[in-house]
Order: structure tokens, then C-alpha cells, then sequence
């Protein structure tokens, strides 16, 4: 189950234990993954040659970093889970 809905009820939309599931934690790492990649690219394309340009790519590499952690820290954890 990828969106964890909290009870009607309640004030929070969302349940907080959601955030805590390795299916939410990697529904994010899969989007910060494209997001880092065409921040990159967008940056080449329309910042070329400009100075400003390696600051673009270097944190659309960091979104991708951390995109890709995200992925990972949900699998190792969706695999203790299972033990």
C-alpha cells in the first residue's frame, strides 16, 4: 500500500506511521531520482556556459544521492522487516 490513510476522524489526513513505511520511503526515493536527473539537465540546456550552471548540476547530483539512498534505506529495510 503506497498512501497510508489516516482514520476520518482524526485531525491528520495522513497517519504519522506512515511516513515510517518502507513502501512511502521508497514511492519518494523513485521521485527524487527523475526530479535530480532533469534538474541536471535543465541546467545544462538553459545555464550554459554560465556560472551558475555547476551549482544547478552539482545539487540535481545531490537529489540524486539522496533519491537513490532513500531507494536503498527502504529495500535494507523492507528486508529486516522480513526476517
Amino acid at each position: 500500500m503506497i498512501f497510508c490513510i489516516g482514520a476520518i476522524t482524526g485531525s491528520k489526513l495522513l497517519s504519522a506511521r506512515c511516513y515510517n513505511e518502507p513502501h512511502f520511503m521508497k514511492l519518494a526515493g523513485l521521485l527524487l531520482l527523475p526530479s535530480g536527473c532533469f534538474i541536471a539537465l535543465s541546467a545544462i540546456v538553459l545555464l550554459a556556459g554560465s556560472p551558475a550552471q555547476t551549482a544547478f548540476v552539482l545539487a540535481g547530483c545531490a537529489v540524486e544521492i539522496l533519491g537513490l539512498g532513500l531507494v536503498v534505506r527502504s529495500h535494507l529495510s523492507a528486508r529486516g522487516n522480513s526476517r
